[in-house]
């Protein structure tokens, strides 16, 4: 785990050096906002800064990384916190702890294409995500019927 903490340093000094890192997606917790293999870029958050809808990189409590919408902001004894969550996941994480936010997204590449994070079609995206909650489940949703056809689809494969 300290090898993760590190990591987490290393992510937050390049940023704080070169201003940004591009870091390549993985997982389905964001679908279909980001997706497998896109390259995300991520620059220097200040916890003031941070707003409800943003995308930020934290380390959760597992010392994992993570790039989460922040859906909730808390404050714990004048401390901001960050309640985040994926867009299709069902349940958020546990709150963000200042000294464990790495970066804020700014934008997302994807088939050679940049695409901001304050562009009108995203920030339409976001008010759906955080204002209709039914959007998260579908997505949730398609994530699921996607790993089922997945799974069938490889044991087809090997069955000829």
């Amino acid at each position: 785990m300290a090898e993760s903490i590190g990591v987490a340093s290393a992510v937050r000094q390049y940023i704080q050096t070169h201003g940004f890192i591009d870091i390549p997606s993985h997982g389905t917790s964001m679908f279909p906002y980001i997706r497998q293999g896109d390259v995300c870029c991520f620059v220097k958050v200040v916890p003031i800064d941070v707003k409800i809808g943003d995308i930020i990189l934290f380390r959760n409590e597992r010392n994992v990384l993570v790039g989460h919408r922040v859906i909730q902001r808390l404050s714990r004894d004048g401390t901001p916190q960050f309640v985040c969550k994926g867009d299709a996941n069902r349940l958020s994480d546990m709150p963000v702890e200042p000294d464990h936010l790495v970066g804020r997204m700014m934008a997302v590449s994807r088939g050679g294409r940049r695409m901001d994070e304050r562009s009108t079609l995203r920030c339409l995206w976001t008010w759906l995500i955080l204002e209709v909650p039914v959007v998260s489940y579908g997505c949730r949703m398609w994530v699921l019927q996607h790993r089922i056809w997945q799974h069938h689809f490889v044991k087809l494969r090997h069955l000829k």
